[in-house]
């Protein structure tokens, strides 16, 4: 037992007397078992500290034991009268240092054991290795935590250590327990934070990360408000949603990582970088474009949803080429009312008098027309879905009976006399364009107009052709052929002989059309040759 006094001199009593000295302050004894306590308690006017475990100080207890050598001494002294003074003083001496000795190697000896004897401790792990061993956990807890405190007040997030850092209860030797700031200082250099925030998932894909789902949320609101202004103007647009599976996941991240809002927003709104944009020429036509791109109409109207017209382009103008991905898309649902047309069929009865190349209308056929209600899907304005909705047939429709001549045709060589096929405006004549060359003429007519041959021939090709939509070419013999294009209906089959001015299609708008009308065209050996001459 190692008892030290107030004033700094220090000493060493067995357990005998510690035991005596506990008694004495039995009120505050249980206080001794709480490990990393100091008591301070007054003893016979000493003011005694008690540290962990059994140590303690004292400024008494060396003059007891003392006091006990003297008593020996004095035993012996009067133990030996009979003998002369000096030898009494050995032997008294020789008691005395005998006492002393024995008590110097006690106490190195009760000093070495508490030296090397174990004490309860806490070893620190940090990522999964030892950085060493401290007398409690708590105030490198509390150190931790000021210093997340401090990388949060630093960035305004929520942060989050990636390393764990383990405290193990076990037993040490007191010299092997170290300071906490030394071992602080180790995990500071090697301690890494990341912080709290919100990555946007978009069909499974992340495609951002914002600081927090406020960020995330007001991106993809910006992205729906155009759509949001166009449905204030149009009551009919019923909703306006994100097309795409979009999630917003917290997820610990860099700080590096995270990504401005509005510089999100840009990239988004921008789409792939795959789209195509042309700019409008002199010279140009939408014709000539589609032509030269490969496209559809079709194709470029999707492609520029926004435009109203394709025809009013001006110099300077930019289109796209191509139908932008966006990375998010918006839908919305707009209830639509129109009224549809009902096609009337075509019935044939057979009739003697006329050609087998002939057919005379009996019955004029009439169109029906039904009332629709139904919503219209668009993504990123562009329509992509119709869901009727209701079906009402205001007026029915009447059937077109033509009789079909069964008399033997004749001769299939052309006259050589090339006449119009229709009547109707000729709204684009043979040659240049602008700079696409027309290798016909245009004649337009109502829809449905009857489309005749233009001289005896026989019917080489009836079907779809690309651009020229349902089309029929007839062969007139001497390497003369007539096209027929964007007819809604065909008459006649391949292999047919056709007399002129016999029907053999309807006006249509099939192919690359923009309006009703008979592409007329005129071939001579298979070159285009204007049909006016």
């Amino acid at each position: 037992m190692r008892i030290w006094f107030k004033s700094g001199a220090d000493f060493l009593i067995n357990r005998d007397t510690w035991s005596k000295l506990r008694k004495k302050i039995s009120d505050t004894y249980k206080q001794l078992k709480n490990y990393g306590q100091t008591l301070y308690i007054k003893y016979k006017k000493t003011i005694i500290v008690v540290k962990p475990k059994i140590i303690a100080k004292c400024s008494n207890i060396t003059s007891k034991i003392y006091a006990k050598i003297i008593a020996a001494g004095k035993f012996l002294w009067e133990s030996w009268p009979q003998k002369p003074s000096y030898k009494k003083l050995i032997s008294v001496g020789i008691l005395a240092a005998f006492c002393y000795g024995s008590m110097f190697a006690y106490n190195k000896a009760e000093a070495y054991k508490i030296a090397n004897t174990p004490i309860a401790a806490v070893e620190v792990l940090f990522k999964g290795k030892s950085v060493g061993i401290v007398a409690s956990e708590e105030p490198l807890q509390q150190a931790l935590e000021d210093m997340e405190r401090q990388i949060e007040d630093y960035y305004k997030m929520d942060a989050v250590s990636v390393e764990d850092v383990v405290f193990l209860p076990t037993a040490a030797k007191p010299d092997l327990i170290e300071d906490n700031d030394a071992v602080l200082n180790v995990i500071k250099d090697g301690m890494h934070f990341k912080v709290k925030a919100t990555a946007l998932f978009v069909n499974g894909q992340q495609i951002a990360v914002v600081k927090d789902e406020s960020e995330a949320q007001s991106v993809l609101d910006r992205i729906k408000q155009p759509y949001i202004d166009k449905a204030k103007d149009n009551p009919n647009i019923k909703e306006v949603r994100i097309a795409d599976d979009v999630q917003l996941v917290e997820k610990l991240v860099e700080y590096s990582d995270i990504e401005d809002a509005d510089d999100v927003y840009k990239r988004i709104k921008d789409g792939d970088e795959g789209k195509k944009v042309y700019e409008i020429k002199d010279g140009d036509t939408i014709w000539a474009i589609a032509k030269r791109y490969k496209l559809s109409l079709d194709d470029i109207q999707k492609a520029n949803p926004n435009m109203t017209s394709l025809d009013d382009l001006q110099i300077g103008d930019k289109i796209n080429l191509t139908v932008p991905k966006e990375i998010i898309n918006v839908e919305t649902v707009e209830r639509i009312e129109y009224t549809e047309t009902i096609p009337h069929e075509t019935v044939y009865k057979e009739d003697s008098k006329l050609y087998k190349n002939q057919s005379k209308v009996l019955t004029e056929g009439s169109d029906g027309q039904r009332e629709i209600v139904a919503d219209v899907i668009k993504i990123n304005g562009v329509e992509q879905k119709r869901t009727i909705i209701s079906n009402n047939v205001i007026k029915d429709k009447r059937d077109q009976v033509i009789a079909k001549g069964t008399k033997p045709l004749p001769s299939i060589i052309g006259t050589g006399s090339i006449g119009l096929p229709a009547r109707g405006r000729i709204t684009s004549r043979f040659g240049y364009r602008g700079r696409e060359f027309h290798t016909g003429v245009d004649i337009a007519a109502p829809y449905g107009s009857p489309i005749y041959a233009a001289d005896n021939g026989k019917v080489i090709f009836a079907g779809w052709d690309g651009n020229y939509g349902k089309l029929v070419k007839v062969d007139h013999g001497n390497g003369m052929v007539t096209y027929y294009a964007h007819t809604s209906r065909i008459a006649v089959k391949i292999g047919q002989a056709v007399a002129k001015g016999q029907l053999i299609a309807y006006v249509g708008t099939t192919g690359r059309s923009t309006g009703p009308h008979v592409h007329f065209e005129v071939r001579k050996n298979g070159k285009p040759i204007n049909p006016m001459r």
